[in-house]
């Protein structure tokens, strides 16, 4: 709560107190709000203007017969039009000395840092009442400037005037009996809006409500329970896929751990060892039968032994016989064969004889070859690959927003 120094009359106040001595009124013109600030200087009551005003505010009631030579201002302060808040330091009444008199700074004062904000016109404020007390001297005739436009009525001066009008007992006329009648249409009304609530939410209805309040505090006569809590809801029957789905019943899991068939196909790398090293042996069966076709070499000269007769048949050429060159035509050679007891004659051919000859072997030989390696060298590969997966549960939950599910039992 706010708290002010005593107001305080300025030069130009007492001035126009000692003026409305004469036939002249004093009249209040209106009240002024500032976020000033005093210093130790400061003379207020050399004052003629508040040091930073901010909004002005309207006389509401003036009321003179407080005490003698005094008078008592009300005002009802509006923010409508206010663009900026501000601390309402400074407290400012206006007044001038007959109706074509100069308005001035009558009072001034200053709450320091002991006041409250006034907010801008965002947060509208109507009922921030001002009342002031001031010294008039022995004025007699005091008079304020009020505009009726814009006069608030505050909270307590409403239930002021409730009070007495409750207390009158000429101001409820007939009163009682139509309000009765009031309360017995509100009351048919109210009987046929809970009926209708019953029908609409029979028993089995559920109702959805972010609100967490029991439906059954506004329903008369029903009785709820909350369902589904942490669960979504699935339509009844029998779904796409051929699955039926009763209602009441539940099923599914937040989380699941996929097993082995869950999984798509893949594959995995991995790299043996190199140990296994190995030989092979075999032998070939012994069947095998084939030809070979060839030629000889043609280079062969050589000599052969002609006789011209059948005696030397059988001849040999030992210690008691040799032979003689006996002619010698073209190629040939004649020989005599001596010690033999007669001249029998041999011949030799020249050394020309190259040729070759063709042979091909007989069919023994066929055969084909069967190997069967040994048995020992089997063997097997073990290997390692590489772990991969924590084996976390999987979240099955879709986005989704949380709100009251009510299902009605009676």
């Amino acid at each position: 709560m706010a708290k002010y120094n005593d107001i305080v009359v300025t030069n130009n106040g007492l001035d126009m107190i000692a003026e409305s001595e004469t036939a002249k009124p004093l009249i209040f013109t209106k009240i002024q709000l500032g976020d000033g600030q005093l210093t130790e200087v400061d003379d207020i009551k050399q004052f003629t203007a508040l040091k930073h005003p901010c909004m002005n505010g309207v006389i509401h009631d003036i009321e003179t017969g407080t005490a003698h030579g005094q008078a008592t201002i009300v005002s009802i302060i509006d923010n409508s039009t206010l663009d900026k808040g501000f601390f309402a330091r400074e407290v400012g009444v206006f007044a001038k000395v007959g109706t074509d008199g100069t308005e001035k700074l009558y009072a001034y004062t200053n709450g320091g840092n002991y006041v409250d904000y006034m907010p801008d016109k965002t947060t509208p404020v109507s009922e921030n009442k001002v009342v002031i007390t001031l010294v008039t001297a022995n004025a007699g005739n005091i008079q304020a400037i009020i505009d009726k436009s814009k006069i608030y009525a505050t909270r307590q001066e409403v239930e002021d005037d409730f009070d007495t009008h409750n207390v009158d007992p000429n101001a409820h006329a007939n009163i009682i009996k139509k309000m009765q009648d009031v309360i017995a249409k509100l009351d048919t009304v109210y009987e046929k809006q809970q009926n209708l609530y019953k029908d609409i939410f029979h028993i089995g209805a559920t109702y959805i409500s972010f609100d967490k309040t029991n439906p059954g505090t506004w329903m008369t006569g029903t009785t709820w329970e909350l369902t589904g809590q942490g669960r979504t809801i699935v339509g009844a029957g029998t779904a796409d896929s051929g699955n039926a789905y009763v209602a009441g019943s539940k099923g599914g899991a937040e989380t699941n751990t996929l097993a082995v068939e869950n999984m798509p196909p893949h594959a995995f790398k991995g790299t043996t060892d190199k140990s296994g090293s190995h030989t092979h042996t075999g032998s070939t069966s012994t069947g095998g039968n084939h030809t070979h076709n060839g030629n000889t070499a043609y280079n062969g000269d050589h000599r052969h032994f002609i006789a011209n007769t059948d005696e030397n048949k059988g001849a040999i050429l030992n210690s008691n016989t040799h032979l003689e060159r006996f002619y010698m035509y073209d190629s040939y050679e004649n020989f005599r064969l001596w010690g033999t007891g007669s001249e029998a004659t041999v011949g030799l051919t020249s050394q020309n004889g190259n040729h070759n000859h063709t042979f091909m072997t007989n069919e023994a030989g066929n055969h084909n070859h069967t190997f069967t390696t040994a048995t020992n060298g089997e063997h097997t590969h073990t290997f390692k690959t590489e772990t991969l997966g924590s084996g976390k549960a999987v979240n099955n939950m879709q986005p989704y927003v949380v709100t009251y599910i009510w299902r009605r039992i009676a």
